[in-house]
C-alpha cells in the first residue's frame, strides 16, 4: 500500500510539473510610443477590466485611463503620477 501511494505521489509531482513547463505562456506587455515624448501600454486593472497606461517621458508622470460608458476615466491621482518623487532618479537624464 505504501509502495502505491508513493508511485501515485510521483506520477502526480510530474503531472503538475509538465502542466506548469507547457500550461500557456503569460502574454507579454508592448509599449507603444507615440512621437517622441510619450510611451502607451495596455493592461489590466481588476479582473476583466483593461486600462491603458501613458508615461509622459519629458516630464516623467504616469496617467491611466480605463473605458466607462460614460468615455474615458482616470485612474489614480488626477494629473498621473510623479515617477520622480514615486521611483527615484532613474539615472538616464
Amino acid at each position: 500500500m505504501k509502495q502505491f501511494i508513493l508511485v501515485a505521489l510521483i506520477c502526480l509531482n510530474a503531472a503538475l510539473i509538465v502542466a506548469l513547463v507547457a500550461g500557456p505562456p503569460t502574454p507579454k506587455a508592448y509599449g507603444q510610443v507615440m512621437g517622441s515624448n510619450y510611451l502607451v501600454v495596455s493592461g489590466r486593472v481588476d479582473g476583466d477590466t483593461e486600462a491603458v497606461y501613458m508615461i509622459d517621458l519629458s516630464n516623467r508622470r504616469l496617467a491611466g485611463l480605463i473605458m466607462t460608458r460614460e468615455g474615458p476615466k482616470a485612474i489614480g491621482p488626477v494629473g498621473g503620477r510623479d515617477l520622480m518623487r514615486d521611483f527615484g532618479r532613474t539615472g538616464n537624464r
